[in-house]
């Protein structure tokens, strides 16, 4: 084996430990009661779902939660969302992939339904409907 074989490997498999341990956290820190659902899309995004008042629309933190679980539950479990901005009758929230933060698609949360999009996952409705994109 070369030493540049060597390297990578080394490479790879900071990058899968390190993602992992990160992800991890994550979980640990911000998203405790997610763990409780078995890792199961429906049940991540139904106890967001529970977090948040639906009858007075969405408001920016409620954004932030089903954006975070929306990303744990469909897009990766490696990566995060992070700030969110108003976009008149939705929220976007943008968000990094992988152990490098790439900014890929951002999530968007209607104000009056809830309903979650992204061009990376299927659409959500409340509380935690997953159905097909279009």
């Amino acid at each position: 084996m070369s030493v540049k074989s060597i390297i990578m490997a080394i490479g790879f498999a900071t990058l899968v430990v390190g993602c992992a341990i990160i992800d991890r956290y994550s979980y640990e820190a911000a998203n405790t009661p997610y763990l409780q659902a078995g890792g199961d899309p429906r049940s991540i995004l139904e106890l967001a779902y529970a977090k948040v008042r639906l009858d007075d629309g969405i408001n920016q933190d409620e954004a932030k939660i089903l954006a975070d679980a929306y990303f744990s539950a469909l897009i990766s479990g490696c990566g995060a969302t992070g700030r969110v901005f108003d976009q008149g009758d939705r929220w976007e929230i943008e968000t990094k992939f992988g152990i490098a933060a790439t900014p890929c698609d951002p999530i968007h949360v209607h104000k009056e339904t809830g309903t979650i999009t992204c061009n990376r996952a299927k659409t959500v409705k409340a509380p935690g409907r997953i159905l097909e994109n279009k």
